[in-house]
């Protein structure tokens, strides 16, 4: 996994003339999946997948955008065949996105911490 996050980072740089952040992150994905062909990388490209899906036209992000890239989670929980509490990694993002949302509805729009 360290592998394919720590190609991601160039790859998207590459990428950053396209505009659509959804269209550059379903690249990223497909390039994750090849960088890591494991059950792992199948995962994880496939919430980066199904967040690029979500953010399909976009072309910046504000703070309640970057919550909606967090709950990835819906890839990795169709892919996985998995369910909240099951104990899985689904369980440990989905907690990082329910936190990330509450510190979103906290803050005036444009503000993270």
């Amino acid at each position: 996994m360290s592998k394919g996050y720590g190609a991601l980072p160039d790859f998207m740089r590459d990428l950053e003339g396209e505009g659509d952040i959804g269209r550059m992150m379903f690249k990223a994905a497909m390039r994750m999946q090849n960088v890591v062909p494991s059950t792992m990388g199948t995962l994880m490209s496939s919430g980066i997948a199904e967040a690029g899906k979500a953010l399909k036209g976009k072309t910046e992000l504000v703070p309640a955008e970057v919550v909606t890239y967090i709950q990835f989670a819906a890839g990795i929980k169709k892919r996985g065949k998995c369910e909240l509490g099951d104990r899985t990694v689904l369980d440990s993002i989905n907690a990082g996105a329910v936190r990330a949302s509450d510190c979103i509805a906290d803050k005036p729009r444009g503000q993270l911490s």
